[in-house]
């Protein structure tokens, strides 16, 4: 059964319900939205303040706290914190207070005699009762590194008096997780995970003739854990910090490629050239690293969202030799090593210095400290 408006076709009937649809909707959601609005409720109660009808600010905010919609929540708590530090309720305006923290946790005191938004000693009194630091800040970094070999002792198949040898890093990268934990004042506790990849190249004369190209990759998992200071300047936007600390890496996997060129003594030409080759060197290394980390950097509020954008140089210093001297005979049994490309490793620790930019989240959980 057809059902239309009277004196209306089905035509009729449908394209009459299209305009109202279309004429009326948008009325409807309007207006719903604006009694949504906790807004203007806001604007009332202030209002009602400035006027000395402090009495009935929390009678007007009471419903729209309970749901609010609109922007002007925390300004809201902010509002009836001062009132009920007006009428002395403690107890009230610290739960205000505590609500309004969760909402804005980075909020500043402005304690600026010239400001209109000045904020009244009771407020800031009741304010530096609460905790408003961060319990802690998380988040992700990555970089890149370079390494600098320290030999310390020199092997070689060869007289090692005539045997040429040089070291250069190469380029590496690392990512991982890193948080920050205050502990007192600007001082902060810095632990960290990351995988790290770091190399470099040998290079060697052996004999006068045979140039060796020794490029060893290293995947490491790295533990830093640091002492960090930040240090405090007028721009709240940008917290500049130096630490200081350590860390422990476990050697994962080590790779390297083995290069060979005989050059005719007589001539300088290359007489004869073997396969490059990689060769699994893990077992050869010892497998637990230790360091001693300095850096410095800067973290920049404002930029990202919430978070902040952390930027940091990094300088570690290798403690230990990289080399397991128990394993340095397994090399001697290797045709590849020894009787094709003529290596034996030199004792050395490895230093390390790297860029990073990350990003942290600060994690708040405002509370009272103690009763004044």
């Amino acid at each position: 059964m057809e059902i239309t408006l009277p004196g209306f076709s089905v035509l009729h009937t449908v394209r009459f319900l299209a305009v109202f649809v279309i004429l009326f909707l948008p009325i409807v959601v309007f207006s719903q939205s604006t009694l949504n609005n906790c807004d203007p409720v806001y604007e009332k109660a202030l209002t009602a303040y400035r006027e000395g009808r402090i009495n009935d600010v929390p009678t007007i905010l009471k419903d729209c706290l309970e749901n609010w919609q609109g922007e002007r929540e925390a300004d809201a708590h902010k509002l009836l914190t001062n009132t009920y530090l007006y009428f002395n309720e403690r107890a009230q305006a610290e739960n205000a207070m505590l609500n309004f923290l969760k909402l804005n946790s980075e909020y500043a005191i402005d304690a600026d005699s010239t400001s209109e938004n000045r904020d009244t000693p009771e407020f800031i009194n009741l304010y530096n009762t609460f905790r408003t630091r961060p319990i802690f800040l998380i988040g992700a970094k990555a970089g890149g590194n370079w390494s600098f070999i320290n030999g310390t002792k020199g092997f070689s198949l060869d007289n090692e008096a005539f045997t040429e040898q040089e070291y250069n890093g190469r380029l590496g990268y690392q990512a991982g997780i890193s948080a920050e934990i205050p502990v007192w004042k600007q001082f902060a506790i810095n632990p960290e995970f990351y995988l790290l990849v770091k190399g470099y190249k040998e290079t060697s004369t052996i004999m006068d003739f045979a140039k060796i190209s020794f490029t060893e990759t290293q995947y490491w998992a790295d533990l830093p854990l640091t002492l960090k200071y930040n240090v405090l300047t007028k721009n709240r936007n940008r917290v500049p910090f130096i630490s200081i600390g350590s860390s422990v890496q476990y050697l994962i996997h080590s790779n390297a490629d083995l290069d060979r060129k005989d050059i005719d003594v007589m001539t300088g030409s290359i007489a004869r050239a073997l396969d490059p080759k990689p060769v699994n060197v893990t077992n050869m290394r010892n497998r637990l690293n230790y360091n001693a980390i300095i850096g410095a950097g800067i973290k920049l509020k404002n930029v990202i969202g919430k978070g902040l954008i952390t930027i940091e140089g990094r300088y570690t210093h290798g403690l230990r030799n990289i080399v397991n001297p128990e394993k340095r005979a397994a090399g001697l049994y290797n045709s590849d090593l020894v009787y094709d490309f003529l290596h034996i490793d030199n004792n050395f620790t490895m230093n390390t210095f790297s860029v990073s930019l990350g990003y942290i989240m600060p994690q708040y959980k405002p509370k009272v400290l103690r009763k004044r």
